[in-house]
């Protein structure tokens, strides 16, 4: 006795899985934060505070940048970034000396975070600056 011929259920088989390959790929690649802003301000609430108590949180107060600006202006992903480059930061002496006013500010490019921070102090230029 033969095997029935199930080779009709081929085709609907493998687009299905193209689909949900497709569905989750484009999920990953479009919404990273999806969870984030599903739960709102309460995914950024821990890494405010941690951003707050790295230099990068007197860094943002040194150039006029409210903490909590900075966090609405940046997704978690882009937050837990900055963090973490501040955490590693190979010029931190040089980052402590400009905070501490030992050394001149205005060239901060030594800053990972340079360049979110001048977006972010843009941004809160055109709009009344919320306290950090």
């Amino acid at each position: 006795m033969a095997a029935p011929d199930i080779s009709y259920l081929l085709i609907p088989v493998v687009v299905l899985f193209s689909m949900l390959l497709g569905a989750t790929l484009f999920a990953v690649a479009f919404a990273p934060d999806a969870g984030a802003r599903i739960l709102g301000r309460d995914a950024k609430t821990g890494i405010r505070r941690e951003l707050g108590s790295l230099r990068l949180g007197r860094m943002l107060q040194l150039r006029g940048v409210g903490l909590a600006d900075f966090v609405d202006r940046h997704s978690a992903r882009e937050l837990q970034q900055a963090a973490a480059d501040c955490r590693e930061c190979h010029n931190a002496a040089r980052c402590e000396a400009v905070l501490r006013g030992f050394l001149p500010g205005g060239d901060y490019a030594f800053c990972a975070s340079d360049a979110a921070i001048t977006r972010a102090a843009r941004v809160a230029g055109e709009a009344p600056a919320r306290p950090g």
